[in-house]
């Protein structure tokens, strides 16, 4: 009884916020009520007693807000990397500075789990620096083609090949 007093007294009082474990940033409005209505009818689905055949309208009505909110938050989360990817193609080609804090920055939140992190060059993620320099390699190869112009200069090629074969070495 006196603890029931005190947690009532405690929830007017006190705001209730629930524990994220996690940021997401591309956690939308749009998103929450999408959650809200399947926590909802999830709730309506378990008071009914868990039925599963589909003539039920709980259950139906729990998986159809079950399937929209997993396609909005597909959608959402799709749209967030694809706006991370912009921004670091953008400071790759325009501030190297920028480019290379953001990509340090993803890499100390990628630390503590080696097997997520790593750069995504076409349709394949590579994870080893080796790799990863290559993949960078040839970027700049197909970005920077070799050209015939009189102005190009044959011997800063091979230049930059030394130093970057030394880089690698060590």
């Amino acid at each position: 009884m006196l603890c029931d007093v005190l947690t009532g007294a405690a929830g007017t009082c006190i705001d209730h916020r629930p524990f994220q474990s996690h940021f997401k940033p591309y956690w939308v409005s749009g998103l929450r009520e999408y959650h809200k209505q399947m926590r909802y009818y999830r709730s309506q689905w378990c008071r009914a007693g868990r039925p599963r055949n589909k003539t039920n309208t709980e259950y139906m009505s729990y998986r159809t807000a079950k399937r929209d909110f997993r396609r909005a938050h597909r959608k959402a989360a799709n749209w967030h990397m694809m706006q991370l990817n912009r921004e670091i193609d953008e400071s790759a080609e325009m501030n190297t500075n920028d480019f290379w804090k953001q990509v340090s920055t993803r890499r100390m939140a990628y630390n503590c789990n080696k097997s997520k992190s790593g750069i995504k060059f076409g349709e394949i993620v590579h994870r080893d620096q080796k790799a990863i320099m290559e993949q960078w390699g040839f970027y700049f190869e197909r970005l920077y083609p070799p050209s015939s112009s009189e102005h190009f200069d044959d011997n800063g090629v091979i230049m930059c090949h030394k130093t970057l074969g030394n880089c690698v070495r060590h």
